[in-house]
């Protein structure tokens, strides 16, 4: 029983795993090219977290599987989630933020661990004041000193988010409140997008000149011992400034060109929004547009006007 209960859960979980690698790659960046493949992997194991936690609640409300292996199973999804919030996806966020900016791949990765320190540290006293139990058996519970943080943050950031959602799914359906880009800016962001490549490949064409130069200097320096120090030195130092200068200005460039790309595929996006909302389905989601305003509206009067009874 334990072992077909392993095996469910195993089975399970590698089917959440491949599903949240699908979504990724077939919905939310299905026309933007995603480099790296880790950025995947993170997503896709965080939702195998989570959705290896729903299936745990729903298996202990049903009573399906052995108990003790529900119990193993959320306990490794809880640790596996804490440290994803409070370890992983801060260091890896900053270490995308400075290695896209030409920051070196050693000096990111010292100042994302640097990061994930601090982060770590102000986000555990930050609970300090939070009104939550300690353990009962005289030590700190790694468990009870994540989840009692994330948890009060968590209800908090979600508050927000929902507030967020109310506001702007409204704008986004209805039709008065829709855009239409002109045909102008289309072509003036596909011209940048074009021209920030071409400036993109060039700057690769003068960096492989400047491997192959420095490469060919070091190899063919001839004559007297101090003669070939000298033009060594003095050539290489100047060609490594230079592939140094080549490649920081080059991973600028490829920043703003994903930047300039994403700007491009919103406008995309708004034309696609402007076609679906004269469809049937588009005219009902601009109906619930409506509703959702007057509700939203309703819900700040209540919430202005309760403090004072009226």
């Amino acid at each position: 029983m334990i072992f077909f209960g392993a095996a469910v859960l195993l089975l399970s979980n590698c089917l959440f795993f491949g599903f949240g690698w699908f979504f990724f790659r077939s919905k939310l960046f299905r026309d933007f090219e995603i480099k790296r493949v880790w950025v995947q992997w993170h997503f896709a194991v965080v939702f195998m977290l989570a959705s290896s936690m729903l299936q745990l609640i729903i298996f202990e409300v049903l009573d399906v599987l052995d108990r003790d292996i529900r119990w193993y199973n959320w306990k490794i999804n809880l640790y596996g989630m804490l440290a994803y919030v409070l370890l992983v996806i801060p260091y890896y966020q900053c270490l995308l933020f400075l290695t896209d900016y030409g920051i070196s791949q050693s000096r990111s990765v010292v100042s994302s661990a640097v990061f994930a320190c601090v982060f770590l540290y102000v986000f555990l006293r930050l609970g300090d004041p939070f009104p939550v139990l300690t353990s009962q058996y005289g030590h700190l519970d790694l468990i009870e000193l994540g989840v009692s943080r994330v948890g009060v943050v968590g209800v908090t950031v979600m508050a927000f988010l929902s507030g967020f959602g109310a506001v702007n799914t409204p704008s986004t359906w209805l039709a008065y409140l829709m855009r239409q880009p002109g045909q102008n800016e289309l072509e003036h962001a596909r011209r940048q997008v074009l021209q920030t490549m071409n400036s993109i490949l060039l700057k690769k064409k003068k960096l492989a000149q400047a491997r192959e130069n420095a490469l060919s200097s070091s190899s063919s320096s001839s004559g007297g011992l101090w003669s070939r120090l000298v033009s060594v030195v003095g050539s290489g130092s100047s060609a490594a400034s230079d592939v140094r200068a080549l490649t920081r200005d080059a991973a600028v460039e490829e920043a703003f060109m994903r930047e300039m790309f994403l700007e491009l595929h919103e406008l995309h996006q708004e034309e696609e929004r402007i076609e679906f909302s004269k469809t049937q389905k588009g005219k009902l989601f601009n109906i619930l547009g409506y509703f959702l305003c007057i509700y939203c509206i309703y819900k700040l009067f209540m919430v202005r006007c309760y403090p004072f009874e009226c």
